[in-house]
């Protein structure tokens, strides 16, 4: 396999393979992220090197927090959406219902004047 092919086959992104990280690292604990690097897949690295600045800070921030509070983080994030969900529908419905009140009144108004139509006759 030549140097610059990693172990699935495939082209990898680094001029360095991984059993060269202790060359360009400066102690164990660098050797070890950069071999950890260096094993990401390649779909993985596109998806770390596509992220925004934004999008970096919040994984770092969501990094940061413990499972309780990412387990009532990713809850308020369904109750958003939930609500959002309920707010579209109760929207839609309510536009139905002064529809719907609007057409009832138009219509009760024509059967009216026609009912008044063949009470009276014509008018001449």
């Amino acid at each position: 396999m030549a140097d610059d092919d990693d172990e699935r086959g495939g082209r990898n992104r680094f001029p360095i393979s991984p059993r060269d990280a202790h060359l360009y690292a400066s102690d164990e604990e660098d050797e070890k992220a950069l071999k950890q690097l260096l094993a990401i897949s390649p779909e993985t690295l596109k998806f770390l090197t596509s992220l925004r600045p934004d999008e970096v800070e919040t994984m770092r921030t969501l990094s940061q927090l413990d499972k309780e509070e990412r387990e009532v983080f990713f809850q308020s994030l369904k109750l958003t959406k939930s609500v959002r969900t309920t707010g579209w529908f109760v929207r839609w419905l309510f536009l139905g219902l002064v529809g719907t009140f609007v057409a009832f009144n138009l219509m009760a108004d024509q059967v009216m004047k026609l009912v008044h139509l063949f009470q009276n006759g014509a008018p001449k």
